[in-house]
């Protein structure tokens, strides 16, 4: 079931937006998931370590996203749902890396 998402401000343009650096919300996920999960935790340091690091210095992969894919990992090690995706009319779609 698609579901409308109202937004306060009219739509922008990908490549004119300022975004936020995930970093932040990366770290603080990690806090939260060290004193709630220490498996989960360790999953995450791990995958820090040998993936996402690696892959951002080899230039493999974009920067942008692979901290934001590493963020909704993190978001789903912490909490039980799925990720989404809204597009431009509002609509959620299942979110597809």
């Amino acid at each position: 079931v698609r579901r409308p998402y109202r937004r306060s401000r009219p739509p922008v343009a990908k490549s004119s937006r300022i975004l936020r650096d995930p970093r932040e919300f990366c770290r603080d996920r990690l806090r939260e998931l060290k004193s709630a999960d220490a498996s989960a935790y360790s999953e995450a340091v791990v995958y820090y370590k040998d993936c996402l690091i690696p892959e951002i210095a080899a230039g493999s992969v974009e920067p942008l996203e692979a901290w934001t894919e590493y963020g909704r990992m993190l978001a789903e090690l912490l909490a039980p749902g799925r990720t989404v995706s809204i597009d431009t009319t509002g609509l959620a779609h299942p979110h597809e890396s």
